[in-house]
């Protein structure tokens, strides 16, 4: 084990974090992955969004964001329909139900972002957070070389 890597160290922290939300939403019957479509479509403040642009969102295949829009349609959490000027183009919608339910269980995530930052000062903090998005901004970069 390599603790000084700091890939593998993220790796850990995404793995522990993605399965304690995991086990916390399994009472809602989320999953981590279900449950950032919510939000991405909460912050949306009831605007729509096409499917090709929660795909660009999670940087996923079509086939796999398809996938979670139907589960998350089936349990009545989204609704989905064609645009009526392109029928081509599938628009998502957050459902009066999923609203509530992605309410419920973002307090539990920002108990859980809290959980990270224990111990840091606020300086650390916002110093931390500038730091993982300029790491992130690299992988994101060489994905697209």
């Amino acid at each position: 084990m390599h603790d000084n890597d700091i890939g593998i160290l993220l790796k850990k922290i995404n793995d522990l974090m993605e399965k304690s939300a995991n086990r916390d939403m399994k009472e809602s019957g989320l999953t981590f992955s279900q449950h950032h479509v919510l939000v991405f479509l909460k912050k949306r403040k009831g605007e729509p969004a096409s499917l090709k642009e929660a795909e660009r969102e999670f940087k996923v295949a079509q086939s796999t964001m398809a996938g979670l829009v139907c589960r998350l349609e089936e349990k009545g959490l989204i609704e989905s329909y064609y645009d009526p000027s392109d029928k081509r183009v599938k628009m998502i919608r957050l459902s009066s139900e999923g609203s509530r339910i992605v309410e419920k269980t973002h307090r539990n995530f920002k108990a859980a972002q809290k959980l990270l930052v224990k111990g840091l000062s606020a300086e650390e903090n916002a110093k931390l957070l500038e730091m993982l998005k300029t790491v992130y901004e690299n992988v994101l970069e060489a994905q697209d070389e």
